[in-house]
């Protein structure tokens, strides 16, 4: 358990259903001293000292919810997920109030579009990702490397983040092992999946020192 303390987590309720069966799903640790991060948007954001974020899931209902304990205080239950919209905990009437996803009056548009031989018309793909030039066949080896790690250590494992070096490392020994014609386990499918666990720090663990510890320049500082 990361975060919480056993009395703590015994006393979770699911804000819905009130069920006392709750999963811990993973969870993020700061540090003890204000640290200075980005967040997914690169934007600077400071994180608060001794404040630890975890991620839960209630057995009977499947609700999925966040808590937050800070310097070993439960405080608030923020994003819980709901069909019509999001559950945010009211910090001052600690009850839960229901906001509503956005509705979708009109379709986005970039401003530009494309018109095809039928005569119908698209909007333009101009500055769009190309999925459609994802290679699927290689990807369903690539796939049966994350089916081989779901079966060790449980679905979607590598998105609660994975420290970098640690993926760089992997990276470097499939590569080696490549190099040196091993067929012992499928190297390249190994070292897209390490570039990939890479990919899912920066994007959603931004701000976890632990995670992004592939500094070489600080190191070298400090050898110096």
């Amino acid at each position: 358990m990361v975060g919480l303390d056993k009395e703590m987590t015994e006393s979770i309720k699911c804000p819905i259903c009130k069920s006392m069966k709750i999963q811990h799903t993973g969870g993020t640790i700061t540090l003890a001293m204000p640290y200075q991060g980005q967040d997914k948007n690169g934007n600077p954001r400071t994180i608060d000292p001794n404040r630890n974020t975890d991620s839960h899931k209630c057995e009977e209902c499947g609700l999925k919810f966040s808590t937050i304990d800070q310097q070993g205080k439960l405080k608030y239950i923020v994003n819980t997920n709901s069909a019509s919209g999001v559950m945010i905990l009211d910090e001052t009437s600690s009850q839960l109030r229901h906001e509503d996803k956005p509705k979708i009056t009109e379709l986005k548009s970039s401003g530009k579009k494309d018109t095809f031989s039928s005569g119908a018309v698209r909007d333009s793909i101009e500055g769009k990702p190309m999925m459609e030039l994802l290679p699927m066949d290689l990807l369903m080896r690539v796939s049966e490397w994350y089916g081989l790690g779901a079966k060790k250590y449980g679905d979607d494992n590598w998105r609660k983040g994975q420290p970098i070096k640690r993926c760089v490392g992997s990276i470097l020994r499939h590569l080696t092992k490549y190099i040196l014609g091993q067929m012992d386990e499928d190297h390249l499918s190994a070292i897209v999946f390490n570039a990939l666990s890479i990919m899912n720090v920066e994007m959603y663990h931004a701000d976890d020192p632990q995670l992004n510890n592939m500094n070489y320049q600080e190191q070298v500082k400090g050898d110096k």
